[in-house]
């Protein structure tokens, strides 16, 4: 089988199962989670039954990745906002991600929030003493504006 032959059944692979996951959420968002099966999701998406079986081990675990699949969409569009570099607007991101312009900002500081609480997390094992983090990011922050 030709390298070309292989990267287009690799294309086509990754294709369907981002159809599963689509459909997976769309089901979920329509008629709840129990109506999560795997004939649902291989009608709902237009392939095969036996492509759930094929790309997961298990119902919850199509779900799972799902979801991951899901939240990573949105933190990638709303990654912009939590360092100021992006030049969207929180309408076009709620547009796009079918959420009021609050939610959006209130996505935004929650992943603020987050983002903070796992850069204290990370710069606390990496100083002695834990009276130093404080510091620690402000010069980190300080090096970081100078760019």
């Amino acid at each position: 089988m030709s390298e070309t032959t292989t990267r287009s059944m690799r294309a086509r692979g990754r294709a369907r199962r981002e159809l599963l996951l689509n459909a997976t959420l769309e089901i979920i968002a329509e008629k709840g989670i129990s109506a999560v099966t795997h004939r649902s999701v291989a009608a709902a998406a237009g392939v095969p039954h036996s492509s759930t079986t094929y790309f997961f081990d298990s119902l919850d675990d199509m779900i799972g990745e799902a979801v991951a699949h899901a939240m990573a969409a949105e933190f990638e569009r709303l990654q912009e906002f939590l360092t100021g570099a992006g030049t969207g607007t929180y309408r076009k991101a709620a547009s796009d991600l079918g959420m009021t312009e609050d939610a959006v900002k209130v996505a935004v500081h929650r992943l603020r929030h987050r983002y903070g609480e796992m850069l204290r997390k990370e710069v606390e094992e990496t100083v002695a003493d834990p009276a130093q983090v404080d510091g620690e990011i402000r010069y980190l922050l300080a090096v970081i504006g100078r760019r």
